[in-house]
C-alpha cells in the first residue's frame, strides 16, 4: 500500500522523538515522497527538526536541506527558496555558524535566530539558546509584517508576543 505525503510526515512526526536517528534515515531516503511544491518546506521542517534538534548531524542536515533543490518538485519560486535557506541557516548558526545570517532579510533572520533558539535548548545549549532567542526579539522590536515567517518562528517557540504587527 503506497503511503501519500501526508501520512509519512505524520508518522515521521510521530516518531522522531523516540527513533530519531531511523526518521533520519528514512527521511534521507525519501525524497521521492516529496512530489508537490508544497511538500518542500514540510519536509525541510522536519528534517531540520531531527538533523539539528534531535540529532546534533548539523552538516548532514544541511546536505539532505540543499538536496531538496534538485527534486522536480522545487519549483525555484521565492518561497520554497526562502524555507530551504532559512532551514540551511538554521542548522549552520545551531552548529556554531553564524556566517549564513548575514545574506538574510531581517524577517529571515529573525526567524532563524528563533528557530535555532529552540534546536539549542533542546540539545540543552541554555546559554546560545538564550543569547539565539535574546538577538531575534532584539531584531523583531520595530515591529514584523503580518505575514513575516518571524511570527510564526517567535510563536512557536511557546511565547505569545505583542509585536506591533
Amino acid at each position: 500500500m503506497a503511503t501519500t505525503f501526508d501520512e509519512f510526515l505524520a508518522t515521521a512526526w510521530q516518531d522522531h522523538g523516540d527513533h530519531p536517528q531511523d526518521v533520519a534515515e528514512r527521511l534521507a531516503s525519501s525524497l521521492h515522497v516529496v512530489t508537490a511544491p508544497a511538500h518542500v518546506p514540510r519536509f525541510a521542517q522536519l528534517a531540520a527538526h531531527v538533523y539539528g534538534e534531535h540529532l546534533g548531524a548539523f552538516a548532514p542536515g544541511v546536505a539532505l536541506l540543499q538536496s531538496l533543490r534538485a527534486l522536480p518538485a522545487y519549483d525555484g519560486s521565492a518561497s520554497l527558496d526562502a524555507a530551504l535557506a532559512r532551514g540551511v541557516a538554521t542548522l549552520h548558526f545551531a552548529g556554531g555558524d553564524s556566517e549564513p545570517l548575514a545574506g538574510l532579510a531581517r524577517d529571515d533572520r529573525i526567524a532563524v535566530l528563533a528557530a535555532a533558539a529552540a534546536m539549542l535548548g533542546g540539545r540543552s545549549a541554555f546559554a546560545r539558546a538564550i543569547a539565539a532567542y535574546d538577538e531575534a526579539l532584539a531584531h523583531a522590536r520595530g515591529g514584523l509584517a503580518p505575514e513575516s515567517p518571524a511570527i510564526r518562528a517567535l510563536d512557536d517557540k511557546g511565547l505569545h508576543l505583542s509585536l506591533n504587527v
